[in-house]
C-alpha cells in the first residue's frame, strides 16, 4: 500500500519482475520492476460510460444484461451488468473510441454509433436498444462415445444482413453450449473440440423463438499430440551462461529480463533478470545453441522490432560456464512540447503519452490501450508543457488528451524534438448503406480511412435503418467503405476542419475481388 504521500517500498526479498499499480477511480498500470532504485508511476484517472438498456419493442428496462465495451483502436475490453432499472456503468476505461454492446437472455443490441471517450471523461445518458433474439442451447458429444466435448462452437451468419463480422462464438463446457441471443437467419456451424479436428456441422436456421435441445455429434478425430519426454540420449541440463547487458554506449542496463531459447526445440529454460550492474546468470541449461530474448516487459518482448530482441546466439556446453555480453539499444533520448486548446490557451493537467513507432502495429491504429504497458506518461503543467526522458533513439508518436475530452496527436517525431499539439474542431461523416434494390440495410460494418494522416475508424451498425455516422474526425481525405458478404461499396470524401458531411450513400454492388 502507498503512504499518504503516494510512496511505497518493496523489500530486497520481493520476487517480482513487474509491478502492478491499482488505485480507486484510476486505471490499472503495469511496469517492469527495476533491479534496484526508484521507480515513479503516473496515476491515470479512469474514464467511464454510463446509461440504460431498454427493450426495443416495449421500452421497458432490461435488467441483468451484460454490457460490454470494446475499444476500437486497442481492443481494450470491459463489461458490467445492468441493474433492475436497466442502468449500467462501465469503469476503468482509457481514452479511445468504443463499441458498446448488450446481450442478455433473448435480447441483444449495440450503441447506434461509436462513442468517443476522452481522458477523465464521464460520458452519460447512453441508451442502447435491446432487440429480441433467440436463446439457443444444446449439447456437443464426441461421436457415439457419449463423452462430452470441451472447446468452442462458432456460428457465422449467411447473407447480406449481419452485425459486424456475423461471427458468434460460445465456449463448450462439459458438453454444454449456449448462445444468449441470436438474430434470425441461417448460420454456418463450426465445432472445435479440444484434441480433435474441426467439424463443419449442417447449417443452423434460427427464428425468433428459443431453441433449447440442439444435439451436435462430432466425429472422433486425432487425439491430442502426446508430450514426448526428453530421451536418455538427450544431454542433461548442466550448462550455465553468465553475462552482462549493456546499451550501445557501453552502459550497464539493470532490471532487464533475459530469456534463453533454443531454435527448433520446445525446451524453454527459466529466464532471469539483470542486477544493478547489468549482470545475469542462467544455469541448469541443456547444451546447444542459445538465442537470447531481452525485454523490459512481455509486451515489449512481443514487439521484437523495437530492438529488444538481441538476436545473439551462444553455445552452451554441459558442465561449463560460458561468458556472454548482450548489447541493446540506448534509451537516453528526450522529447518536450506543449498542449493547447482550440483558442490557443495552454491545457493544464492533460495526459500525454509517447509510443515508439513500430511496424508491429498498423500505422493507422492508435495503440491507446497499450500505453498502460508500453507508453511513456507525462502530465502537462500550468503552462501546458510536458517532457519525456529515457526514450529510445527512434521516431515516436505522441498523443495528448484534455481532461473531459478533446485530443491532439503528432507522429514520426524524432527524439530531442520540441513540438506543439493543438486541439482542432472535429468533423462528421454520415450517411446510409443500401442494397442492390436501393433498400436500406439493417446491419453492416463501415470503415473510414485516411492513409495519409494515418486515421482509421470503424464500427458495426446494427438495426439503424441503414444509417451510419462517425463524429470527431480530423480533416483529411477519407476512403469510406462497406463490405457485406460478396458485395461492397466505397466512396472518397474530402473532409475539412470541423466540417459535417451527411447524406453519403454507400450502395452495394458485387465485389470485384
Amino acid at each position: 500500500m502507498t503512504d499518504e504521500r503516494g510512496r511505497f517500498r518493496l523489500g530486497p526479498d520481493a520476487d517480482s519482475e513487474r509491478i502492478w499499480i491499482s488505485a480507486s477511480d484510476h486505471l490499472e498500470i503495469m511496469r517492469s520492476a527495476p533491479a534496484l532504485g526508484l521507480i515513479e508511476f503516473v496515476a491515470v484517472p479512469e474514464s467511464t460510460i454510463s446509461g440504460k438498456v431498454l427493450h426495443a419493442r416495449t421500452g421497458a428496462p432490461v435488467a441483468g444484461a451484460k454490457v460490454s465495451s470494446m475499444a476500437q483502436n486497442s481492443l481494450s475490453f470491459e463489461s458490467t451488468q445492468t441493474d433492475e432499472a436497466g442502468a449500467f456503468r462501465l469503469r476503468g476505461l482509457p481514452p479511445d473510441d468504443y463499441e458498446v454492446s448488450v446481450e442478455g437472455f433473448g435480447v441483444k443490441g449495440e450503441a447506434a454509433k461509436p462513442l468517443r471517450l476522452g481522458f477523465r471523461e464521464h460520458l452519460g445518458g447512453v441508451v442502447i436498444q435491446a432487440h429480441p433474439g433467440a436463446h439457443v442451447a444444446g449439447t456437443v458429444e464426441l461421436g457415439d462415445t457419449g463423452r462430452a466435448c470441451r472447446g468452442w462452437v462458432r456460428l457465422r451468419a449467411r447473407g447480406l444482413e449481419y452485425a459486424g463480422s456475423g461471427l458468434e462464438t460460445s465456449r463448450i463446457d462439459d458438453g454444454k453450449v449456449e448462445f444468449e441471443a441470436l438474430s434470425p437467419g441461417t448460420y454456418d456451424v463450426t465445432i472445435d473440440c479440444y484434441g480433435h479436428r474441426e467439424f463443419e456441422s449442417p447449417p443452423l436456421i434460427v427464428r425468433e423463438r428459443n431453441i433449447g435441445n440442439i444435439q451436435w455429434r462430432v466425429p472422433v478425430g486425432s487425439e491430442p499430440e502426446p508430450t514426448v519426454p526428453m530421451s536418455e540420449s538427450e544431454p542433461r541440463w548442466t550448462g550455465a551462461v553468465r553475462g552482462r547487458v549493456i546499451d550501445e554506449q557501453g552502459l550497464p542496463v539493470s532490471g532487464i529480463n533475459v530469456k534463453p531459447r533454443y531454435p527448433g526445440k520446445r525446451v524453454s529454460p527459466a529466464e532471469t533478470r539483470t542486477d544493478a550492474d547489468g549482470n545475469f546468470l542462467l544455469d541448469n541449461l541443456p547444451s546447444g545453441r542459445l538465442e537470447f530474448h531481452v525485454y523490459t516487459d512481455w509486451q515489449r518482448w512481443w514487439r521484437a522490432d523495437l530492438g529488444m530482441l538481441s538476436g545473439q546466439e551462444i553455445k552452451s556446453i554441459n558442465g561449463s560456464l560460458v561468458e556472454a555480453e548482450i548489447v541493446i539499444e540506448s534509451r537516453h533520448g528526450s522529447l518536450m512540447g506543449g498542449f493547447f486548446d482550440e483558442q490557443g490557451l495552454p491545457v493544464a493537467g492533460a495526459l500525454v503519452v509517447a509510443f515508439e513507432s513500430s511496424d508491429s502495429f498498423s500505422p493507422e491504429l492508435k495503440p491507446v490501450f497499450f500505453w498502460k504497458h508500453l507508453g511513456e506518461f507525462a502530465v502537462t503543467d500550468e503552462g501546458g508543457r510536458f517532457m519525456f526522458e529515457g526514450l529510445a533513439e527512434r521516431e515516436h508518436a505522441v498523443y495528448a488528451y484534455r481532461p473531459g475530452g478533446g485530443e491532439a496527436s503528432a507522429r514520426l517525431i524524432e527524439p530531442e524534438s520540441s513540438l506543439e499539439l493543438t486541439i482542432t474542431p472535429g468533423g462528421t461523416l454520415a450517411g446510409t448503406v443500401t442494397g442492390l434494390d436501393g433498400a436500406k440495410l439493417r446491419s453492416f460494418y463501415v470503415r473510414a480511412r485516411d492513409t495519409e494522416e494515418q486515421v482509421f475508424v470503424h464500427h458495426g451498425f446494427w438495426r439503424t435503418n441503414g444509417e451510419w455516422r462517425f463524429d470527431n474526425l480530423p480533416a483529411g481525405h477519407y476512403e469510406v467503405s462497406v463490405e457485406v458478404g460478396e458485395y461492397a461499396a466505397e466512396v472518397e470524401v474530402e473532409l475539412g476542419e470541423g466540417e459535417h458531411q451527411e447524406g453519403i450513400e454507400l450502395r452495394l454492388a458485387p465485389s470485384s475481388e
